[in-house]
Formats: structure tokens, sequence, C-alpha cells
């Protein structure tokens, strides 16, 4: 401890950071609680900082990381493909409660598959090419993907018929509808509602429904192992 006198005033000086000031008879002691708590205060906002600054770290080096990984590939960053649906073939409706009635008849099918295919019209057998969905209520029928209306026409056996075809070589029928909401020529998006389910004379005893053809290249294929594919893929 060091002691000086100086004109009346009594300084005492410690080594444990307490200044002592005594003026004549009031003495008042003051005590650096203040500062060391503006110290704590800027010691917890650095570390606040730094933890921020390493979050940041963390997330640019786990992007760089990723962006490196697919440098690695020899794949360029403007070359990864955007995910669309619209790359994708859909079904012919939106309900979730709709079920095949009638299958797409394929000779390599089992025997209760290819019975569940034929079509019984008029003491006649015909084997189906198509896909017949249905349920009790009539149901929005819509296109599977964009493309233009080629076709609308009436059938006496197959009931009204719409044909859209696009660029790739693949062409839907929509057979066994009503309430056709396109023409010959329009140009249509894929989801667009064309029409709504109904009845046809060749098919009476499934009642409401839709009876769907795919075609690719001029071949009728399954529909059912078609959808959800790339359509580009399937039209190469």
């Amino acid at each position: 401890m060091n002691e000086a006198s100086n004109g009346g005033d009594f300084y005492c000086e410690t080594n444990d950071r307490i200044n002592i000031q005594c003026f004549m008879s009031d003495c008042e002691v003051e005590e650096d609680e203040e500062e060391e708590e503006e110290e704590n205060e800027d010691s917890n906002d650095k570390e606040e900082s730094i933890l921020g600054f390493r979050e940041d770290l963390d997330s640019d080096y786990k992007m760089e990381n990723l962006l490196e990984d697919v440098s690695k590939t020899g794949i360029d960053r403007k070359d990864i493909p955007v995910v669309s649906t619209k790359n994708t073939l859909i079904r012919p409706y939106n309900d979730t409660d709709i079920k095949v009635l009638k299958s797409f008849y394929d000779y390599k099918s089992t025997e209760d598959e290819q019975q569940n295919s034929i079509i019984y019209y008029e003491d006649t057998y015909i084997q189906s090419s198509g896909v017949s969905y249905g349920k009790e209520e009539e149901f929005d029928v819509i296109a599977v993907f964009d493309g233009k209306v080629t076709s609308v026409k009436e059938d006496e056996l197959l009931g009204n018929v719409v044909i859209i075809e696009n660029n790739n070589g693949i062409k839907a029928t929509y057979e066994s509808i009503k309430d056709i909401k396109v023409k010959e020529g329009d140009t249509v998006s894929q989801g667009n509602v064309i029409a709504k389910s109904s009845t046809s004379n060749i098919s009476k005893d499934l009642n409401n429904h839709l009876y769907f053809e795919l075609t690719v290249k001029d071949t009728s294929v399954n529909p059912e192992k078609y959808f959800d594919k790339s359509i580009d893929e399937i039209g190469a």
C-alpha cells in the first residue's frame, strides 16, 4: 500500500483494484464493479459474435464442400436439372379413390389379369388396348401432358372421344367422356380439365368410367407402366 498527503486530501492505493478517496471527513469507496461488468458484457458480445461467425463458416464450408463434390463429378453446375412435375406423365384424373375397372391386355400377364382385360360386346371378345378407370360418381378428366388436341368426335360405341398429342410422339386418347371443354386445334397444359367421365355402349357394364389409351410411336402401351415416368424418355 502506498500513502500520500496532498492538501488535506488523502489517497490510498491498493493492489486489489479498489481505490479509496477521502476528502476531509467524507470518504467514498468506489469499486471497479461497473468497469468489470462492462468488460464482461464486451466479452459476451465478442463470444456471440465469434459463435455466429463460426456458424457462418460452417454453413459456407458445407456449401463449399457440396459444390466441390459436384465439381468432382465433372458436371457443370448449370447443367444440373431442375425437377418439374411437367416432365413426367401424370394420371388422367385427380381423384384418389378411382379404381382400375378393366386392365390393359398383355399376353405376358397372368390368366386372371388377361380375363380382366377382355371387353365382351355382342358375342365378340375384344382385347383392351387401354385402361378403364371408374367410380360411382362422375369425376374430372385431365390432360396427362402438355399438347395439342388433334381430334374431338362422338362415336356410337365408344362415346365421346378426345385425342391429345405432343411433340414427343406420344398420343393420349380419352373415351367414354362428356361435358368436353376443348375443341380440335386447342393447346392444353398438363392438368387442365378437358371433360368428365361418362358411359359408353361398348362397356355398359362398367357404368361411369373413363377409358384411356396411351400410344407411343404408334404403338399402344400399358399406361400403368408409364405414369410418373419422364415424358422425354417415354418419347425417346
